[in-house]
């Protein structure tokens, strides 16, 4: 796969060539045959599902023939891995070859022994200590021989979806090497359920964020949006009597403009959601205005009328050109003409520029952003995933008084 001028283009294969896959029951057959196979391409030409499935396949939502849909399938499937085992890319592993692959992937090591060499995060050692739970090991107090569970550890696994057995992807994004990650809004999250084995039931999940959210005691967005307006210190947690953030400095000296700055968490949440929506409104009335001037001057009547002209002018320069060739022009009349032409090109050329460059602001327009925005505005809850996308931070001032530094704004 390669990027050009910011689009994805597929290298894929011919539907005639020997090799190409047609279905998600031959790609599992090749994986249990070579033992791995990479998703995209990558250094090793031909090595990939990417090149044995025709291009236009990809992203149809066919199940019987988009390669993206077939990854689906094969996460199911328990004798297939699926994972970004391929330099941070997707690829499959075929269960009886996982041994062989994590072996070489960690130099000989075993896990344990990675752990010890500080080569594995703690975060790794978790994930394998769930893993690794046997019943028969648990005592009494619900320990085991070497693992033992903490309220941070249950509750990290009781707030993440995937221990329910489902696959989530699609939580943010990164448009290349180097570049800022784009965290995606929940809703817009891809969640397959029935992945993998389940370690927590779905309606223990769905329990546990409505009593979380209950709570309200934390801020529901990380620490820095909220800030002081005064020193620009990031706000404390809260006092917990009050269910308030407050500036740290402020605690130090009651004589500062810092020891004035609080605000309750839920009126500093109800506020800025409030606010968002509003830029949400400002923004749609401006786009169905701007939509509206757009009607009277569609760019795609622009195209058509100014391609046929260029055709036109192509065809009389062909003309212009066999008289010149079989004699009937004089070199001097012959170059004044074509000056003439060339001149009236360049321009024709920069109106279908311009009307191909309006049709596709168009197009990114059209209901690009209307999905999520009607979500938001349906919503009464701010989570961090709004945050992300509308704000950079929030300055607050005594008084209950804030002012939000924007990230989207319609009028800027």
């Amino acid at each position: 796969m390669e990027t050009i001028n910011g689009e994805w283009i597929m290298k894929g294969c011919d539907p005639s060539d020997p090799e190409a896959l047609h279905s998600s029951t031959e790609l599992i057959s090749l994986i249990h045959t070579i033992g791995f196979l990479p998703l995209f391409s990558n250094s090793i030409p031909g090595f990939s599902v990417e090149e044995r499935v025709p291009s236009y396949h990809w992203w149809t939502g066919d199940t019987t023939a988009d390669p993206w849909e077939w990854r689906i399938i094969l996460s199911r499937d328990p004798s297939i891995a699926y994972g970004k085992f391929f330099n941070k890319s997707a690829g499959f592993v075929a269960k009886d070859f996982f041994p062989t692959f994590a072996n070489y992937r960690r130099n000989g090591y075993d896990f344990d022994s990675l752990f010890e060499d500080e080569l594995a995060s703690y975060r790794a050692k978790k994930i394998m200590d769930v893993f690794e739970l046997d019943d028969e090991r648990k005592n009494y107090h619900g320990h085991t021989d070497g693992f033992v569970w903490t309220a941070a550890s249950v509750g990290n696994i009781l707030k993440n979806e995937e221990y329910t057995g489902a696959l989530v992807t699609h939580k943010s994004e990164s448009t290349g090497p180097g570049c800022k990650r784009e965290f995606f809004h929940k809703g817009d999250w891809r969640i397959v359920e029935g992945t993998h084995e389940a370690i927590v039931t779905k309606e223990v999940f769905v329990e546990v964020q409505k009593m979380t959210r209950k709570v309200g005691m934390r801020p529901a967005v990380q620490k820095g949006f909220f800030r002081c307006g005064y020193c620009g210190r990031a706000l404390n947690n809260q006092n917990l009597k009050t269910c308030s953030m407050r500036c740290r400095r402020g605690k130090l000296s009651d004589d500062t403009a810092c020891a004035k700055v609080s605000l309750k968490n839920v009126k500093a949440m109800d506020c800025v959601l409030k606010a968002i929506k509003q830029k949400i409104r400002t923004y749609m009335d401006a786009e169905e205005r701007r939509k509206a001037g757009w009607a009277d001057n569609d760019p795609q009547k622009e195209i058509q009328s100014v391609q046929k002209i260029i055709e036109k002018e192509k065809t009389s320069w062909m003309k212009l050109y066999d008289k010149y060739a079989d004699g009937k022009m004089s070199r001097e009349d012959f170059l004044q003409y074509k000056r003439k032409y060339d001149d009236r090109v360049k321009r024709l050329k920069q109106r279908l520029e311009t009307a191909e460059m309006l049709k596709r602001q168009m197009k990114a327009d059209e209901g690009e952003d209307a999905g999520r925005f009607e979500e938001v505005l349906e919503t009464t809850e701010l989570t961090q995933e709004i945050m992300n996308v509308f704000i950079d931070h929030v300055d607050v001032f005594d008084g209950d008084r804030i002012h939000i530094h924007w990230k989207f704004d319609p009028e800027g």
